[in-house]
């Protein structure tokens, strides 16, 4: 089997100020869920950074897109990318390994960020049901040690390990593994 790379590349933005590239996918159903981070990056938000969120996505309406272009003031920007083509080349049937309503083929599309954004130095990459409690952009300036990407632990686990005992979260893990 011969390996063939997707020519998707997304350009990095230029400003005379610093740029800071956010990076999500998800679909229609989480759409509501990035609003909440977006309203809260816009709450945190150092003014003199021009923070650049990119959404990788397949199946996002016009009008949901459009919608949540209108909550982005000057300062951010909020550009869409329909990875689906890209996603195909290098990952095969997405939707087939999907496993549920709440893992649907754009969890996997993190994994397009270094094939599809070579030219950037660094991004973030944040899940679309997060909220931002100060500046994002301070996770730049992370030294790195030398490691190609720094993550955080699930919390979905770090909770298991809090509260061994909570039937819900056992309950939530044992349905993911």
């Amino acid at each position: 089997m011969q390996y063939q790379v997707h020519e998707m590349n997304i350009p990095r933005l230029c400003s005379s100020k610093p740029v800071r590239t956010i990076v999500f996918s998800f679909d229609e159903n989480y759409a509501k869920y990035f609003s909440v981070i977006l309203l809260s990056l816009l709450d945190h938000a150092d003014p003199d950074v021009l923070y650049d969120l990119v959404v990788l996505y397949d199946k996002l309406s016009k009008r949901t897109r459009t919608r949540l272009g209108q909550l982005v003031p000057d300062g951010i920007s909020l550009r869409f990318f329909n990875v689906r083509e890209c996603a195909a080349a290098y990952f095969g049937d997405l939707a087939s390994r999907a496993s549920s309503p709440q893992w649907t083929a754009a969890v996997f599309y993190d994994l397009l960020v270094p094939f599809i954004m070579p030219e950037y130095e660094r991004v973030l990459y944040c899940d679309s049901d997060m909220v931002f409690t100060a500046d994002p952009g301070e996770l730049f300036e992370m030294p790195f040690e030398g490691h190609p990407a720094i993550a955080v632990r699930d919390s979905l686990k770090m909770s298991a390990e809090i509260a061994p005992d909570n039937v819900f979260i056992q309950n939530q893990l044992a349905f993911l593994a």
